[in-house]
């Protein structure tokens, strides 16, 4: 018996170890934060300088898990770029809450493994992974520290404290070398008075973060609670601080050698033009490279600039599939064979407040193209001017908006075009409301069962109905009789006989869908009476809730609806009620709505204009607030009801 107590207590695993010198214990009288599944209780980033070029990266970090579930979700997966970055050494421990029981493990247990992102993005990114869950119980502690040896990199550097649970304690340290320093910026307050220590040292300290927000919307861009700084080596100071003309030099490195010209080039350049002037003659050539390059993200190099580097344009071309800055390099190729400037830009896609003007950085996460104007740039399209040129924008990844338009999540934020001479980053306009009307026509005849025949007809109007119709994108075409399909489906039950009746984009400025269909139940009876919705085929957008009071940005697309609804009334009935009118005129945005019965119909008509654009959080709910009331005023049904017929003569008496 007793060798079998001793065997049991050999094969347990030991826990008779130290907990890191770094980790602060949390003190028995205070309890958790309620409500939280984590309680971060350390997050911190030391930031060595070796020499100007490599830095020394430690990260640490201690969670204390508050149900077993969270502690399935425990454990360490720090990703790194392998060649760039070099792991010197990895510790993690596991202990109870008070430290007197802890175990500790060393690199050995950790385990590198290749980071998959999704089936698109193949890069040189590792993962150093730590499993606590099988030596971890519901409220002990998991902590670790990785040591990493980095490239510094072309640029700034940030750290962003915080998390999507509570944090107790979060800093950061900067070590530039002897006689060095650190240039930086930080938001907000409580990060703008960082201790200073000798050897021009930095270190900021904050403590009892709450949890991130989630009930916010989900592509809202944070003014995250961030530090950004650089670290000057000796001789330098700040008047040395890399500004947005050397941007531009660092990009270009990486980017124009993969724009250089051969003959194969030239030649399918030249058999893809159309003709024309300027800009009929490379929409071709524009169309192609989005449709006919996969977009596939592979980062051979190992270098902390492979990020910047597209693949040559003559490989992209060949092989067919690339990612966005191998997409806008190609594209630029292929225009300059054609005599055509164009230049790569690098935007930030919806996270429009990522850089400021006022501090010059390369964190950017897309790449497109400005094209030099040497012509009249059409009204409406996408232009910037920079450094004294006139420049198209152009979005050679993104499939669905042709030459001429731009995706509204590049829009709202900084472009840095890669362009002799530019040495300021420009920002990209959000387009006009007026650039896209979508008006709908509806007809429908009701049946005195609540059934109905419907007519449909939309129509896109302005930019983006002439664009599609002079490029004679039929993919496009499909997509929209898709997405008016399934809003059918979402708003009529029961439908029946679908039938498109014409689908042509024929007619600059005014791109049409027509369909007929049936529905069953859609006018709801109850005795002699009728309620029948007044919302049919809306298409008021609907913004998410936005709950905290803190500071953010969201990009909103401009968008101006009209809908005129006709509904022949069954016979034998009559209008009872119908909703009120509605008007709202505010910054945000303005609305009307009008029904009236005339003629045996119900005829309404409903407008809305949001200016859109990028918008603070007042900005947003007072948007989301317009949208709101827009769909409380379509919401209110109709109220028809049967007309009795008049009581019969009495029968005459006999004489």
């Amino acid at each position: 018996m007793k060798r079998l107590l001793l065997f049991l207590v050999l094969a347990l695993p030991a826990f008779a170890d130290s907990p890191p010198a770094w980790l602060v214990l949390p003190a028995p009288d205070r309890p958790p934060p309620t409500g939280a599944s984590q309680w971060i209780l350390h997050q911190s980033l030391v930031i060595t300088q070796e020499t100007p070029t490599t830095v020394r990266r430690k990260i640490r970090s201690a969670v204390m898990p508050l149900s077993n579930a969270a502690v399935q979700q425990c454990g360490c997966a720090l990703p790194f770029t392998d060649g760039a970055e070099k792991l010197v050494s990895a510790e993690a421990w596991v202990m109870s809450p008070d430290g007197k029981q802890c175990r500790a493990f060393d690199g050995n247990n950790f385990l590198l493994i290749s980071r998959e992102i999704n089936a698109w993005v193949w890069d040189q990114e590792k993962l150093a992974c730590f499993d606590a869950t099988t030596y971890l119980q519901s409220g002990w502690i998991f902590a670790w520290e990785i040591e990493l040896r980095s490239e510094y990199g072309a640029f700034d550097r940030r750290w962003s404290p915080g998390d999507a649970q509570p944090v107790r304690f979060a800093s950061l340290d900067v070590i530039p070398l002897p006689g060095g320093s650190v240039v930086w910026a930080a938001y907000p307050d409580a990060l703008t008075h960082p201790t200073q220590a000798a050897g021009g040292a930095y270190h900021w300290q904050v403590e009892n973060l709450p949890p991130a927000p989630t009930n916010v919307p989900k592509a809202l861009d944070r003014d995250e609670r961030a530090v950004k700084f650089y670290v000057l080596p000796p001789r330098l100071t700040k008047m040395n601080t890399p500004t947005w003309a050397d941007a531009v030099r660092v990009a270009r490195e990486q980017v124009d050698p993969a724009i250089a010209a051969t003959p194969e080039m030239s030649a399918q350049a030249h058999q893809l033009a159309g003709a024309g002037s300027l800009w009929p003659r490379i929409r071709p050539v524009c169309e192609s490279v989005q449709r006919e390059i996969t977009y596939l993200a592979i980062t051979i190099d190992r270098d902390s600039m492979a990020g910047y580097r597209p693949h040559p344009a003559l490989e992209v071309l060949k092989n067919r599939y690339g990612d966005c800055k191998d997409k806008a390099a190609a594209t630029c190729a292929l225009l300059h064979e054609l005599g055509v400037d164009a230049r790569v830009a690098l935007v930030n896609r919806q996270a429009p407040r990522t850089n400021t003007l006022d501090w010059p950085s390369l964190w950017f996460n897309h790449a497109i193209v400005a094209i030099r104007a040497t012509e009249p740039v059409p009204a409406g399209w996408p232009a910037i001017r920079a450094h004294g040129v006139d420049y198209v924008l152009f979005d050679p990844t993104d499939e669905q908006v042709p030459l001429g338009l731009l995706p509204i999540e590049d829009t709202g934020g900084l472009a840095l075009v890669l362009a002799d001479g530019v040495d300021i980053a420009v920002e990209i306009p959000v387009p006009a409301p007026d650039l896209e009307t979508r008006q709908t026509e509806l007809r429908i005849q009701l049946a005195a069962d609540g059934s109905a025949a419907f007519a449909i007809k939309e129509s896109l109007l302005g930019l983006s109905a002439a664009l599609a119709a002079d490029s004679d994108r039929t993919d496009l075409l499909a997509d929209r009789t898709h997405a008016l399909e399934r809003r059918i489906q979402r708003q009529v039950p029961l439908i029946s006989d679908l039938v498109w009746q014409s689908g042509s984009g024929a007619g600059t400025g005014n791109w049409q869908l027509e369909a007929k269909f049936s529905g069953q139940f859609v006018g709801k009876r109850f005795g002699r009476s009728m309620f029948f919705p007044s919302d049919l085929l809306s298409s008021v957008p609907v913004l998410e809730a936005w709950d905290d009071d803190l500071p953010g940005w969201y990009t909103l697309a401009p968008r101006k609806v009209v809908r005129a609804l006709h509904v022949q009334l069954p016979a034998g009935f009559t209008v009872a009620e119908l909703p009120p009118s509605w008007s709202l005129h505010t910054p945000a945005g303005e609305g009307t709505m009008t029904m009236r019965a005339e003629n045996g119909e119900v005829v309404g008509e409903f407008s809305l204009t949001v200016p859109g654009g990028v918008l603070s959080r007042e900005q947003y709910l007072a948007a989301r607030q317009l949208l709101d009331a827009a769909r409380a005023a379509e919401r209110r049904p109709m109220l028809l009801r049967r007309i009795e017929p008049p009581p019969a003569p009495p029968a005459a008496k006999p004489t």
